[in-house]
């Protein structure tokens, strides 16, 4: 199915289409099963749904990037964003708020999308949550994280929002989850409400769920 397609965003045959897979049927890891149950769709409320601010707008999705980093519990989270503008500047510290909720142990740094570096400014391997807008999601951003996940330990988590925003967008992402492939490396991907999402595990095989 061709996920840049407008009818394919459109919410009601979208969530149609995503009902058999949404919540895990089909799943035959475990691990994978509870992240998509428990995580991704958990509806029970965590305790600081109440204090979170909005992020893009949306209280949804202030609430699934807090059970992800709470779930997940990295080390460090990276945000790439410029924060040029006084609305990415807020749009920055509405994150760093749900990210420090989330996990309260870990460090939160802000990069600069506009001056991508080399993996030399992470050296430590340790486990990370990167989050990327839809507008900071570059080619060169792409090739830069595909080396830093090559060398990141297990549990180290990508999001990316808006991956069917465009053409080029999508097709980025399918490269990007195909050239992870072919280094071997073991991770489930799930592309669900417009977001791409990697997370590196222990299973023997990789696999994309559309959920």
């Amino acid at each position: 199915m061709d996920r840049t397609n407008p009818l394919s965003r459109f919410y009601p045959w979208h969530y149609f289409m995503r009902l058999r897979y949404r919540l895990g049927y089909g799943v035959q890891s475990p691990s994978r099963y509870y992240f998509i149950r428990n995580v991704l769709h958990q509806r029970l409320p965590y305790y600081a749904y109440s204090s979170l601010p909005r992020v893009h707008g949306s209280a949804a999705k202030a609430r699934l990037l807090f059970r992800l980093a709470n779930h997940i519990q990295a080390q460090e989270v990276v945000i790439y964003s410029d924060s040029q503008t006084n609305k990415e500047k807020v749009h920055t510290k509405a994150l760093q708020f749900v990210f420090y909720a989330g996990c309260h142990s870990s460090t939160v740094s802000i990069v600069s999308s506009s001056d991508v570096s080399s993996t030399s400014e992470f050296t430590e391997k340790v486990k990370r949550f990167y989050y990327i807008d839809e507008s900071h999601w570059t080619d060169e951003l792409s090739r830069d994280l595909i080396l830093r996940i090559r060398e990141a330990p297990v549990g180290t988590l990508l999001n990316i929002e808006e991956i069917y925003s465009s053409k080029d967008n999508y097709h980025r992402w399918l490269a990007f989850v195909q050239e992870l492939k072919d280094f071997g490396l073991s991770f489930a991907a799930y592309e669900m409400n417009n977001r791409g999402l990697l997370l590196l595990d222990k299973n023997s095989f990789s696999k994309v769920f559309i959920i």
